[in-house]
């Protein structure tokens, strides 16, 4: 705000108009000085008294504003014009005042008024215009008494106010309520960060409780360390990963020999079974025979009417005789009962010596 020129008539120990005209001082900086008495303090209170309607200090109420020089017939008013932001703003206040009214030939209450003239021309008046005057400015009254109209040793106040009260009024000089908005959601997204991190982090010393370091010594002094790092222990186990990855190959490996292993078994004693030899111990001999009688193909119906076709011409169970059956069958790409009894009638089928019933 930059002050243009002050007019005030009747007002404080002033009966008559004075005016100052601000545009005078091309430096921009002035002095108003003079004895006590002479008057300095009521220049700020009709700067202060035509923006808010309160004396620059708190020790003068505006009913004391009418000069008691001043006949009663006058009326008391203050005009002030500023500039801000290269537009020109004009006030005119008339605080609440004893007149005499010629009318009514005695005194009266004169009410006070306020007029804002903005720099379009428009008139704002009542609380409208104060609101537009503190608008405009950014400060109420008190804090235009603190820094901007430091009349009297009022700056001392400034000086003796709480932190709290300077921020506040920093707050509206400088207009900070975006940054302070930008610093709370600053605050509350790194609050919320800070939570979910802590809430992961209770999550990894979970899990890390739950591994087995019983066959890792580095591993387990991590685990137990007084203040875990779940970083240390994953950059342990990614470097570990490698050679687990190796034992984990070598014991599926081995799962799936043993499990073919006795896949092999199981399915030689269900044919030792089917052979009628349950009583005794199979030879080496013969579990070859059987063994291969799988790898062939051939399911419990083959061997079986192979088992059949041996006993019914050698009288009884004779290994090369139904694994030279079986052979054949193979030879011949018959594995299933039903290629059997359909392809096993051609020339040649049956091995020589055999007689086929």
């Amino acid at each position: 705000m930059k002050p243009i020129f002050l007019r005030f008539h009747a007002f404080g120990p002033y009966s008559g108009t004075e005016e100052i005209d601000f545009t005078r001082f091309e430096s921009g900086i002035f002095l108003i000085c003079g004895p006590t008495g002479a008057g300095k303090t009521t220049i700020f209170d009709a700067i202060c008294y035509a923006l808010y309607a309160h004396a620059s200090g708190n020790t003068r109420s505006t009913d004391s504003f009418k000069s008691q020089h001043a006949s009663e017939q006058e009326v008391c008013y203050v005009e002030f014009a500023f500039s801000l932001e290269d537009k020109q703003y004009h006030i005119r206040r008339t605080p609440k005042q004893m007149v005499y009214s010629k009318r009514k030939k005695e005194m009266i209450e004169s009410g006070g008024s306020v007029e804002l003239t903005m720099p379009d021309g428009e008139v704002l008046s009542g609380k409208e215009a104060n609101a537009r005057i503190e608008e405009l400015l950014g400060l109420n009254c008190e804090q235009f008494r603190k820094i901007v109209m430091l009349a009297q040793g009022e700056f001392r106040k400034f000086l003796d106010a709480s932190s709290r009260e300077k921020q506040e009024i920093f707050r509206k000089i400088f207009q900070t309520d975006l940054y302070e908005r930008f610093t709370a959601r600053l605050g509350s997204r790194a609050d919320e960060i800070k939570r979910a991190g802590e809430s992961a982090r209770q999550a990894a010393l979970s899990m890390l409780e739950q591994l087995d370091w019983q066959d890792d010594p580095a591993l387990q002094e991590l685990v137990q360390a007084e203040y875990p790092s779940p970083q240390a222990v994953c950059d342990h186990l990614h470097q570990a990963l490698p050679a687990e990855q190796h034992k984990l190959e070598l014991l599926q490996k081995e799962l799936t020999l043993l499990e073919t292993q006795l896949r092999r078994q199981t399915d030689v004693r269900r044919i030792q079974a089917l052979l009628q030899l349950t009583g005794r111990r199979l030879t080496a001999a013969e579990e070859r025979y059987i063994q291969s009688w799988l790898d062939w193909g051939f399911g419990e119906d083959a061997i079986s009417m192979a088992y059949e076709r041996t006993c019914l011409n050698t009288g009884g169970m004779k290994w090369a005789y139904c694994h030279s059956i079986l052979r054949s069958w193979h030879e011949q790409g018959l594995h299933t009962v039903e290629e059997i009894t359909a392809g096993d009638v051609r020339p040649g089928a049956a091995p020589r010596n055999q007689r086929v019933p």
